[in-house]
């Protein structure tokens, strides 16, 4: 797919857009964005890393959103360091199943896989993107914190407690 930013300055140049070419604006602007934040040679390389989201048994629900832009999404928060609420809605991938995808790609150790294929990596730009990526990774996961055991007060307070 080639670069569509050609697009951009007939659009600007022709002023007072109507709603429907704000939204092509939009799709064209996030299209370019989504091939820079993951140029196809990424892809390639993640694309077999990425855990598969199988289908509900019991069916319905929505269709699964394409793993490229959930991708794509997950690479401009953690590279613009936003909250997930702040997800532009061109990516037509919600917050929520990005923050999902982020969660268990995560925990599936996608991001240290990431940087191991940046070793191997011909490409200096594109070697120095993976580590960008990897990096901000880890940084953004939370892991499920502990639960701390807390030992609830004694019913019978004793002589010795300090609010006797």
């Amino acid at each position: 797919m080639s670069d569509p930013i050609w697009v951009l300055p007939v659009l600007e140049l022709q002023g007072g857009c109507s709603s429907s070419c704000n939204r092509v604006h939009n799709r064209v602007v996030m299209n370019a964005l989504s091939q820079r934040l993951v140029p196809d040679d990424l892809w390639e390389l993640l694309k077999t890393e990425l855990p598969v989201f199988s289908e509900r048994t019991q069916g319905g629900g929505t269709p699964p959103v394409n793993q490229r832009r959930v991708l794509a999404a997950i690479v401009y928060i953690l590279t613009a360091g936003c909250p997930w609420k702040s997800l532009p809605k061109a990516f037509d991938v919600s917050a929520s199943t990005a923050h999902r995808r982020f969660t268990a790609w995560s925990a599936a150790g996608l991001w240290d896989r990431a940087s191991d294929l940046a070793e191997h990596c011909l490409d200096p730009g594109l070697k120095s993107w993976i580590q960008v990526i990897a990096t901000a990774g880890p940084s953004r996961y939370k892991s499920k914190p502990t639960t701390a055991t807390w030992d609830p007060p004694s019913a019978s307070r004793g002589r010795d407690h300090p609010l006797q």
